[in-house]
């Protein structure tokens, strides 16, 4: 499963003239995997819409969302690839995001339900164990400072999933 958590559908065919586009990627994922799940959308267009529904591709939108996580985690399989874009954040707690969304997540909320369920693996799109993690401290660090409360709180999460070596790590 592909557990994509996004302000956006990320599922145009073509943005800008460019098929691999920040607005096509869950797009072109779904042509090689198609067992996603987008949790956190608040904002899409027509075509997202239209191609989602015509594909049944569960998406969680925001406004839906309501800390039980347990219709969200039953539609994944035991390998898991999380990509995370800081704008499933609500923009009063990550502003400098490139297109930020009011009403998202808040830390805490996104935290509880990662912490909802047990990680089995951690895998790339195609099912390879290719990398160590999913979040870079130093992309954190950039946005938020150092030290900060939120570099805490991952470092906790980290560590209650058992990721070995989760000093080189990465977010979407």
């Amino acid at each position: 499963s592909i557990l994509h958590i996004d302000a956006h559908a990320d599922m145009k065919d073509e943005f800008e003239n460019n098929k691999f586009s920040h607005a096509c990627v869950m797009r072109r994922i779904y042509e090689i995997n198609k067992n996603i799940v987008s949790v956190g959308v608040r904002s899409l267009d027509l075509e997202e819409k239209n191609f989602i529904g015509e594909n049944h591709i569960p998406v969680f939108y925001m406004e839906n969302i309501k800390n039980n996580w347990s219709e969200i985690i039953q539609l994944l399989n035991e390998n898991v690839y999380i990509t995370i874009d800081l704008d499933s954040l609500d923009s009063s707690i990550m502003p400098s995001v490139g297109n930020p969304e009011p009403d998202g997540f808040y830390w805490h909320q996104l935290l509880s339900f990662l912490r909802s369920y047990e990680w089995s693996s951690l895998q790339d799109y195609l099912g390879n164990n290719r990398f160590s993690g999913i979040i870079n401290k130093s992309i954190l660090i950039d946005y938020l400072g150092s030290p900060s409360e939120l570099e805490k709180e991952i470092e906790e999460w980290l560590g209650e999933i058992s990721l070995p070596n989760h000093t080189n790590l990465w977010i979407e």
